[in-house]
C-alpha cells in the first residue's frame, strides 16, 4: 500500500548512514508510527520514521519465497 506521511517538526526520522530523504528509493522499506487515515491513505501526526537500507534486487528467473532476499535454487526439468 502507498500511504502519504505528512512530516512535522516533531517527526523522527530515521535514515541509513549517509543517506538523504531525496536519495530514497521506490519500494524501500519504511516503519512509521502515528495516526493513520485509512480512507485518505494519510499517516496524520507521525511520532517517527525509520527507512531501512536498500537491499539490491537479486536478479532472479523465479520470484523468491515472501521474506526471502535470495532467488530460490533452480529445479531441474524433465527431458523427454
Amino acid at each position: 500500500d502507498v500511504v502519504i506521511v505528512l512530516l512535522t517538526p516533531q517527526t523522527h526520522v530515521m535514515l541509513p548512514n549517509g543517506v538523504g530523504l531525496a536519495e530514497l528509493d521506490p519500494g524501500q522499506m519504511v516503519t512509521a508510527t502515528g495516526t493513520i487515515n485509512w480512507r485518505t491513505h494519510t499517516l496524520v501526526r507521525p511520532t517517527s520514521l525509520t527507512i531501512g537500507a536498500t537491499v539490491p534486487t537479486p536478479s532472479c528467473e523465479t520470484l523468491p519465497a515472501a521474506g526471502e532476499r535470495t532467488c530460490p535454487e533452480p529445479q531441474p526439468t524433465a527431458t523427454p
